[in-house]
């Protein structure tokens, strides 16, 4: 066994813990919670500050060293991006948190960029609405070509089977042109993620989880069918290069055993029913194909992004500015918390681009059936997890990787319209 130091940021995470806290439950909004949001969220709120000032007045952190098995044999070359970039699929649940918007915004401004080719994106609750305003970003940027897929079961509900809708998708999706609306007008996401992945390059794709496991995990299971006689675990092993996730909590910041919104389903922060999703996460990280590259990410609660750089930029009439306008955790000075868009521009520019590197390369990441999870070191898999590089002062690497953020978010979309 052996002790890990906190970082220096200790006295700053005390500050971040009152504006935000971690993706993990994210920051209550001001005056009353949205009826359809879980009265108790607050309650959650307080707990998880109070479990944060508890790590950070602990002596350090454990984690338990694992045996080192033999090595695995390195996963076959990736196929060459070819001239459009990074082929990039983008798994969201934009509803809930505002982030997913930035993430997807930034995902079309690299496309445009010709650093991504984006190819689709598929919405993972069950919210009708939810993968309309995806669509509202497609038209926007001018990216009608992205493929647009759904979860359809019921996940994604309340206890009282009210959708949990957010605060701004009901409102793009009234306000903004969009050819698709809801989730009636797309296929299945397992669906697309087939058709897509069958039509590209051997160990080519990367693949952004920012929201549920939902669709990765019923994609592994999907037999196969008549667009490849693959399985979706064989379809997943031929084509994919890389999955990142947004999801679990990572040494030396994160204790081992906690879980985190995306992958307990959102017990942490409201949502009440998780049925259709229980147990997904699990599934999805643990039976990934050893040879698809796993990179997992729980950096970006000291990142913000949107705020007053992305309102100087933009108008009303921008879908990506007005998100962050009708959320109440979006437009303060500084922005919200950037942990999918980070997300995306690692799973596109690499880790090194957001001033974070790959660490505990070769170690496994045990996830539980209620999204708990447990990193153990190693050197037999082809998983790693972000953390900040430390090259430079840390406050100096979150500000940067912000600035880059804010910089993608107010790039001009180059076929859409003019803002008005």
């Amino acid at each position: 066994m052996r002790a890990r130091q906190l970082l220096p940021e200790a006295e700053v995470e005390l500050e971040e813990a009152a504006a935000g806290g971690t993706e993990a439950c994210g920051a209550e909004p001001s005056g009353p919670p949205p009826t359809h949001v879980h009265k108790g969220l607050l309650g959650v709120a307080v707990l998880f500050v109070a479990l944060g000032l508890v790590e950070l007045f602990a002596s350090g952190v454990f984690e338990l060293e694992a045996p080192v098995p033999p090595p695995i044999p390195p996963p076959s070359p990736a196929a060459p991006m070819g001239p459009r970039g990074v082929p990039l699929i983008i798994d969201t649940d934009m509803s809930f948190d505002v982030d997913d918007v930035g993430a997807i915004c930034i995902a079309h401004a690299l496309h445009d960029s010709g650093e991504a080719n984006l190819l689709a994106v598929v919405h993972s609750t069950g919210y009708p609405e939810g993968i309309g305003a995806a669509s509202v970003l497609n038209e926007w940027y001018g990216h009608q070509e992205v493929k647009l897929g759904a979860y359809k079961g019921e996940y994604g509900a309340n206890s009282t089977g009210q959708w949990i809708t957010g605060f701004y998708v009901p409102e793009l999706v009234r306000r903004f042109p969009s050819r698709i609306k809801t989730s009636a007008e797309v296929p299945d996401a397992v669906e697309v993620y087939r058709e897509v992945l069958a039509s590209r390059d051997d160990h080519s794709v990367v693949i952004a989880v920012i929201g549920f496991a939902t669709n990765m995990a019923a994609l592994l299971r999907s037999p196969p069918d008549a667009g490849s006689s693959l399985t979706g675990a064989e379809l997943v092993a031929k084509k994919v290069r890389q999955v990142v996730w947004q999801g679990g909590w990572y040494p030396p910041r994160h204790l081992n055993g906690h879980t985190t919104f995306n992958w307990d389903c959102g017990v942490c922060c409201g949502y009440t029913t998780v049925h259709g999703c229980a147990g997904d996460a699990s599934y999805a990280v643990m039976h990934m194909p050893p040879n698809v590259e796993q990179v997992y990410t729980d950096l970006g609660d000291q990142v913000y992004h949107g705020g007053q750089g992305l309102r100087s930029c933009a108008s009303t009439s921008n879908p990506c500015l007005q998100a962050y306008l009708l959320h109440p955790w979006g437009m303060n000075i500084r922005g919200r918390q950037s942990w999918d868009p980070l997300a995306v521009v690692a799973a596109v520019l690499g880790p090194h681009t957001i001033y974070s590197t790959k660490t505990g390369y070769g170690g496994v990441n045990s996830v539980d059936f209620n999204g708990a999870n447990f990193w153990s070191a190693g050197n037999s898999t082809l998983q790693s997890f972000l953390s900040w590089q430390g090259t430079s002062p840390w406050y100096a690497e979150r500000t940067q990787a912000s600035n880059l953020l804010d910089r993608l978010l107010c790039a001009r979309p180059t076929h859409a319209q003019p803002e008005s």
